[in-house]
Parts: C-alpha cells; structure tokens; sequence
C-alpha cells in the first residue's frame, strides 16, 4: 500500500512540474502585444475610478497618465484594436470581477455591426490570451465562437478561416504559439509593462477632410447585433450601480458612421445616461489630429488625443461624483508612475526624426519651447503651418525678421523677436570674457523670460534664460539648420530635448 501511495504521489508530482513547465513555455511565447498594455490593470489593486472600453479609438484616444497629471483621475483604457462590440462586452464584464469603478465610459464605434468578434481571429486570441481563466471567460468563448455574421461572411470572404475559430487556442496559448521560438526577443525575456495605462501613443500626423455633417435624425435603419451588446453592457454596469457615458470619439466620419453616431443618442435617452458625440464638437483639428486621412476608421494621434482626454477629464469631474486623488497617499504611486510616463514621452520626442510628427508632438501643455528659425522656408508648407498654429503661432505675426520665438504651455503665450544672435554683431575682444562681455549680444524679454546669447570660442554661441545657461549652438550648427528647437519641462525649465532640422533633408541631428 505504501509503495502504491509513493507512486500515486510521484505522478501527481511529474504531473504538477509539467503543468508548471508547460505554463511557463506557454507565457514565454505567447505574444504580448495586450500583456504589456492590460497586465498593470490586474496587478493593481487600488480602486480605478473610470475605466474606458472600446476599440482602438479608445486605445489611441484616451490617455489616463494625462488625466491624473491634471485632474487626479484613477483610470485605465481597455481599448483594444479591431475588436467588435460583443468582444468587448466580455473583456468588460471580466474587468468588472476585477474592479469596481464609479464609472464606465463606452464608445461606440462599429454599432452597425451584426458580428460578435473580430474577422482576424489572431486579434481575438491575442486579447483572449490576457484574460484569466475563469467561467466567466468560458461563457464568453462559447457565446463569441457562435457567430452567424462571421459563418455570412466567410461564404465570400476566403480570409476568414472558420476552421481555426475553435476554443482551444483560446484556452490555452501553447496551442498556436508553440512555434514561436525563432521569433522571440528580449521583450518575451524580459517583459516591460507599458506606462501609459493601456493607451497607445500615435505620433503620425495626416490631414483629415471634414465630411458634410447629416441630420442628427438619420440613424441606423434596424437594431444590430452591436446595440443588443452595448445594452448589455450598460444594463450590466447599471446591476453594479456603475454610471455608464457614452461616447463617440472624433474622426472624419462618412454617412454610415454618423448614423451609427446619431443612433447612440437613443441608447443613452433609452438607458437615461450621457452621452458625448465628439463628431459634433469643436474639441480637435482636423489638419493636425490625426493620424491618418481616413474616413472609415480615422485615428487620433497624440495631439488629438490630449485635447480629447482634457474634455474627458473637465466632463468627468463636472458631471460625475469622482474626486481628485493627486494628493491621497493611498495613491501614491502613480506620481512615479506618471514620473516613467513623462520619460516615456521624452524618449518618443528624442527618437523622432520628421519634423512634422516632432511638431505635433510638441502639442503637450507639459513642454515650454524655444524655437530658432528662418520661417520663410518653414511656413511654405501647409501642414508645417497648421502644426506651428497648433501650437498657437500666428502666420500674421511672423515677419521675414523673426528668428526666434517662444511658446508657453503649447500655446498658452507665444513671442515673436528678431534672432537671438548675430555673429556679425560679435567683436573680437568678446572672446576674452565670454560670459561676462555684452559685446554683440541682445536681450529678449518674453513670457518664458529674459534670453540672451554670447559668443563661444568655436565661434557659436550659448544662450542664457533668465542668467541661466540654457543651450550651445556651435558655429556648424548655426549654419545647418532652418529651424532649431529646444524642449523644457515647464514646471523644472530643464531641457528635455533640443533639435535640428534641414527642410530639404527632413531629418533631425543632436
């Protein structure tokens, strides 16, 4: 008996190792594409306050880092890229056995959708893959894999593989990543969490054509299967008393997606909860926004995104019951959070090398900008144009003069003079005594506050703000560029980066 018992147990334990192994494999090659955005939001174990549901809009329109800087807002965006109504139904009751927020913000773009999941069943398997095993996640599955739409579909459409649909790569990962081995890099070794709270940061830029706007009565003719998942999802948050704002976040919409728009308005009277149509909003500009010119499925990039997340965070904080956390210690970690945030957003700016998406990106309340140009060259460009009045410069005040400018806050005040420097105006003796001479220097007051520039020995320059040294331009680098911009955190007026740009190359250099 005690011999039978000994080899029960040594194969209970073999069986234990492998599954362990066979886990650890499985995590190794799955792809981790959802799991460095969505695992933080189950490893937290603080209250979120708001979580953010929908597709890839949401992913790339919403950023949470942004609302707890300037609002104190405890969120998480659970947007997810090509995904359909019912999918997203299930990835949010599974977040709700998780949380409790005060509140869920739904968008509702694909509303005219009669299919449950995504055509691409790598997409669907890939969100699947974060989602832990539960029955929750069985029911969901089960209800996903019945698809009728997709079965239409796939009557014409030879992409859509029927066969694979099944629920075992579903449950587990191995099934379908087994053969990964050649693919794996450092990131399947070493897996670093996103910072931004789910978000996805764009830095594209695109202008979008505004399509002709249809009456708000032109909705979708008939109920689709999308809207019987969106009533579910608010029924399901209105069981957990979880207020519900609905949503339709900016692009250049055509007919089909307004109407898909002017039909939410019905869904929020019929379930008495707001709603938020950005198609009818003046909150972003269309010629510098975006990152692509699409009328179908448009998305914001980061400039859009922070102007729809300020409108977000001021609505929320009007309209809902939920209280600035900056200052609760229970929350305090998200001040170093947000700290690898910001890093983040540097390091993105610093690896840019098209002016443009620079420019664009430079549409960020958090930066103070010292600009340097010959805005001749720089304005002859429509897009450049826009970008530099996103940024709150006025082509009126611009003459052939100025050469340098600065911008507070990404808008809030901008100043026009003439260049800073003038090697012309430099005498020998200066040399002697670099900071100390006056010798061919000028001063500039403006609302970032007083600049001057001295001669160096190489014969370039170095600029002072406020008596404090800020930068160095050297005597090549005087010459190359046509416009030269230095980055600083507004609150520290440390630099965080500096840059040139040749228009005819359109590169940067550091």
């Amino acid at each position: 008996m005690r011999k039978k018992l000994q080899k029960i147990t040594e194969c209970l334990t073999a069986g234990v190792v492998l599954l362990l192994a066979l886990a650890a494999v499985t995590g190794l090659v799955m792809r981790k594409n959802y799991i460095k955005r969505v695992q933080p939001f189950y490893d937290q174990t603080e209250d979120f306050d708001v979580l953010f549901f929908g597709t890839s809009h949401v992913e790339n329109g919403i950023f949470p880092m942004e609302l707890w800087e300037d609002h104190g807002i405890v969120s998480y965006n659970l947007g997810t890229s090509g995904q359909q109504l019912g999918t997203i139904y299930w990835y949010m009751k599974n977040a709700l056995e998780y949380q409790k927020p005060k509140l869920v913000v739904i968008d509702c773009y694909w509303l005219n959708s009669n299919a449950k999941a995504s055509s691409d069943f790598g997409i669907i398997q890939e969100l699947m893959d974060v989602v832990p095993l539960s029955a929750l996640k069985l029911q969901a599955i089960s209800d996903l894999l019945v698809d009728p739409e997709m079965e239409r579909r796939a009557e014409t459409d030879h992409t859509i593989n029927l066969k694979e649909r099944r629920a075992e790569p579903l449950l587990w990962g191995y099934y379908t990543y087994h053969d990964r081995w050649d693919e794996l890099g450092q990131d399947d070794f070493a897996l670093k969490f996103s910072t931004e709270k789910g978000a996805v940061l764009q830095p594209e830029v695109a202008a979008s054509d505004l399509v002709a706007r249809i009456p708000r009565e032109q909705k979708l003719e008939k109920d689709t299967v999308a809207m019987g998942y969106v009533r579910k999802m608010i029924e399901e948050c209105q069981a957990q008393n979880i207020e519900v704002l609905l949503t339709y976040l900016p692009f250049a919409a055509n007919e089909q997606r307004q109407e898909e728009a002017n039909t939410v308005y019905q869904l929020a009277a019929e379930y008495d909860v707001k709603y938020i149509n950005f198609l009818e909003e003046d909150v972003v500009n269309y010629q510098t926004d975006f990152r692509e010119n699409n009328n179908e499925n448009g998305h914001l990039n980061a400039s859009g995104a922070r102007k729809v997340t300020d409108y977000l965070g001021r609505y929320i904080r009007e309209n809902y019951e939920i209280g600035d956390q900056r200052q609760n210690p229970v929350y305090a970690d998200w001040n170093d959070d947000y700290a690898e945030y910001a890093m983040f957003k540097e390091n993105t700016l610093k690896n840019l090398k098209d002016l443009n998406q620079y420019l664009m990106l430079l549409a960020d309340k958090n930066y103070d900008i010292i600009i340097e140009w010959d805005p001749s060259g720089i304005l002859q460009d429509e897009m450049r144009r826009n970008l530099l009045a996103n940024l709150g410069v006025d082509a009126e005040k611009v003459t052939d003069a100025t050469g340098f400018s600065t911008i507070k806050e990404a808008g809030a005040a901008v100043d026009y003079a003439e260049e800073i420097y003038d090697s012309r105006e430099a005498v020998s003796d200066s040399q002697s005594d670099f900071q100390g001479s006056r010798d061919g220097e000028k001063e500039l007051l403006t609302s970032l506050g007083t600049f001057r520039a001295v001669p160096v020995e190489d014969g370039g320059y170095m600029v002072y703000r406020n008596e404090k040294e800020l930068y160095t331009v050297s005597a090549e680098q005087s010459a190359s560029a046509d416009i030269r911009i230095v980055v600083c955190d507004k609150d520290t007026m440390q630099v965080v980066d500096r840059a040139e740009f040749s228009i005819a190359e359109q590169s940067v250099r550091k």
